[in-house]
């Protein structure tokens, strides 16, 4: 549909106009598509990248790890994450790229805007309180 064209460009749009932000989901713009934006400042190309119907493997140690969220500004939390991610999602052609490697930061926005998608915000998977 053009929702998938449309909706995801509003999301580059938001992150050129947001420079802080490492990313943002589908479900932040008001969207109930299953997508997500990362910005070109979080990838070694320098490219945003969207990723469609998105999925995840997780691998690597666990560690905790301090991110905000632009959902909830100016606040810090402590969250568990992989170091280590495969990502796979649909082009916008519909198929389904191969699976990608994403570690450290990229893999931590990544787990935070599928949480997004899954209806997870930071505040509820906090390790310790807000710093």
């Amino acid at each position: 549909s053009d929702n998938w064209v449309i909706a995801p460009a509003l999301g580059v749009e938001y992150l050129i106009r947001t420079p802080s932000a490492a990313a943002v989901a589908a479900n932040q713009l008001g969207s109930n598509e299953p997508w997500f934006v990362i910005s070109g400042n979080s990838t070694k190309s320098g490219e945003f990248r969207i990723l469609r119907n998105p999925r995840i493997k997780l691998g690597g140690k666990k560690i905790i790890h301090t991110e905000g969220c632009m959902s909830i500004p100016g606040e810090k939390y402590r969250v568990m994450r992989h170091t280590k991610v495969k990502v796979q999602w649909d082009d916008e052609n519909g198929r389904s790229t191969n699976w990608v490697t994403c570690r450290d930061w990229l893999a931590f926005v990544i787990q935070h805007e599928y949480d997004h998608l899954r209806g997870i915000c930071i505040d509820e998977i906090t390790v310790n309180p807000p710093e």
